[in-house]
């Protein structure tokens, strides 16, 4: 704009600076006498005003300015016709230097004279220099003269909101979009404000559409820069629409502001969680998991939470979708937790209910039994647990053990295992140490209760007479043993530990092996290191009640390593069978694994 009107300023100047050297001579023509020679004054000018064009225009929009302007706005092309109505002492002439590709130059044997001159306008047509129009006559007086610049305009002008301002409660303002309910009492208002600026043509007009009942507003700040539409919403209206705001220029380029207006009667919805949906919780003291949805609203603004079941909440706090260490009342049993949700225009949800927990802060009882003593490193251990805390406990039991006073062996035992009990013959085992177990019972709300029992394992004192024919001499080495049969199978195997066991001789047929899974999931056993010169196989099989069912097996050549792989169901006791096929090794032990869930 500063630009346009320095342009504008500059041309002012000289077409003054024209006007005043021919001041005089302009007088005579229009007077139609002619002035001695010695009396012409300068020629003069005086910009468009001099020959006083009128201008029409078909297919193209123009603005005219009183510094000699015409924008012109070819978005289509079009017609542009000057119009002069012409006086002096005929003949006259018109000269137009050449604009849009077109040079005029038109004479008249009579005055007053009506010279008609256009201009072919194309959609290609850019701005023009100052074109200069002379007009002569028989008289000897200086020319008129008259100086226009066609300068294109097609440029949009700039608009910006300034804000939406509320003139009454029962409203809600988010961006470009006001809410409202129908519940509003009364009659209340808003109304929108912006700019517009406009570095060409200049100021056109600002209009605004109708809606809430309110015919075309008129722009109440009386500006074309800074307009101002006001609103006003009826009691008892359910509408929902859009207000565009359009600005035009002097040349009826256009530009648009898009409001949305919505009514809004309905409340939000959601859900609320306690502890992530858990069962059972041990502590008072939980977190809520929260959600909400206003739909097509102004959008949650708050919520209101409580332990009982109130039909009012007087504790409203902004929406979030986590809430830490919220207090739930005490004593065991089950626990409730209520939620309602508010938008920003004050409607309020329904009671929303979280599913009950049950808070359980009893400890589990646990009681450990194992032999004081043994004679040989074979332990039966088993355990029972009691919770009086939950309706229907389900417990998981993690077993750990020492020898001596050492410290805890890792990895531990057994982990969250459903077993009650085992056997306990792992390597290490050895004459004359104490092995400690430590049972902890873990219950469904996390509540943690231990017992412990405390083997000793010696020789014991053996005095003759013997019979020779019943002593087996590799059972004092192989602490697997019997493990002839299913019903004798050793077990059970810990996931992903390694045990090393022999085939003796021809009258150790079989060796097995059992393990249950704690969960579904793969399944990997794998038998190696077997001796050269022998071929042992391996077989998986599960008991369904009445017969051993065969689940997978692999019998490779020679010392070639067996594998088996499939996929273990929760809870299934699964058979391990290590089978001689050709020849055995009492000196070579051979190395079998089972890793499951």
């Amino acid at each position: 704009m500063l630009g346009t009107n320095l342009l504008r300023y500059a041309r002012l100047g000289w077409v003054l600076f024209l006007s005043g050297l021919i001041l005089g001579g302009v007088f005579a023509v229009l007077e139609g006498q002619a002035l001695p020679a010695a009396a012409q004054p300068a020629p003069r000018s005086s910009g468009a005003a001099a020959l006083n064009p009128t201008f029409t225009a078909a297919g193209i929009v123009i603005s005219q300015t009183p510094t000699g302007e015409v924008f012109f706005n070819n978005s289509h092309p079009g017609v542009l016709t000057l119009t002069f109505i012409l006086t002096g002492t005929p003949p006259l002439t018109l000269t137009a230097e050449p604009a849009f590709g077109t040079r005029h130059v038109l004479t008249s044997p009579v005055a007053p004279w009506e010279a008609v001159l256009s201009y072919t306008v194309g959609v290609t047509a850019v701005s023009q220099p100052h074109v200069v129009y002379t007009l002569t006559q028989s008289a000897p007086v200086s020319p008129a003269l008259a100086v226009i610049t066609y300068i294109r305009d097609i440029t949009s002008p700039q608009m910006s909101p300034l804000g939406i301002d509320l003139l009454g409660s029962g409203m809600y303002v988010d961006g470009a979009a006001v809410y409202y309910t129908h519940t509003t009492p009364g009659d209340v208002f808003f109304t929108l404000r912006g700019s517009v600026t406009d570095t060409l043509s200049g100021p056109g007009s600002v209009l605004a559409t109708s809606a809430l009942g309110t015919a075309n507003p008129s722009n109440s700040s009386g500006n074309w820069k800074n307009w101002l539409f006001v609103y006003r919403i009826p009691s008892g209206i359910a509408e929902t629409g859009r207000i565009t705001v359009t600005a035009t220029d002097a040349v009826s380029n256009a530009a648009h502001l898009v409001y949305d207006y919505r009514h809004d009667p309905e409340p939000p919805t959601g859900t609320v969680q306690i502890a992530n949906g858990a069962a059972y919780i041990s502590a008072t003291r939980v977190s809520l998991q929260l959600t909400a949805n206003d739909g097509e609203g102004c959008g949650v603004a708050q919520m209101c939470l409580s332990n009982s079941e109130t039909p009012d909440c007087d504790d409203w706090s902004p929406f979030a979708t986590t809430v830490t260490g919220w207090e739930l009342s005490a004593g065991d049993g089950e626990k409730f937790v209520y939620a309602r949700y508010r938008d920003h225009l004050g409607n309020t949800s329904a009671l929303i209910p979280a599913d009950p927990i049950r808070l359980d802060t009893k400890l589990p009882t646990v009681t450990v039994t194992a032999p004081a003593r043994v004679a040989v490193p074979r332990i039966e251990v088993s355990w029972t647990a009691e919770d009086k805390g939950g309706l229907r406990p389900t417990l998981l039991y993690t077993v750990a053990f020492r020898q001596d006073a050492g410290a805890w062996v890792t990895p531990t035992w057994l982990t969250n295992t459903p077993l009650t009990k085992t056997t306990f013959t792992s390597p290490i085992v050895q004459l004359d140490h104490t092995y400690t177990f430590r049972v902890t019972a873990k219950d469904r709300a996390g509540n943690t209760g231990t017992g412990t029992a405390v083997t000793r394992v010696e020789m014991y004192r053996v005095y003759l007479p013997l019979t020779l024919r019943s002593w087996v001499w590799w059972y004092a080495n192989d602490l697997y043993e019997p493990n002839n049969t299913p019903a004798e199978a050793w077990g059970p195997l810990v996931s992903g530990q390694s045990i090393q066991a022999y085939i003796w001789d021809a009258t150790d047929s079989n060796d097995y092996y059992h393990f249950t899974p704690i969960t579904t999931g793969n399944v990997v056993v794998r038998l190696s290191n077997i001796p050269s010169g022998v071929d042992y196989d391996l077989y998986v099989y599960w008991h369904n009640g009445s017969v051993y069912e065969l689940v997978k097996y692999s019998n490779e050549a020679g010392s070639t390593p067996e594998q088996a792989s499939f996929v273990g169901q929760a809870g299934r006791q699964y058979f391990v069978r290590v089978y001689p096929y050709l020849r055995h090794d009492s000196t070579k032990p051979y190395s079998l694994v089972a890793t499951y869930p």
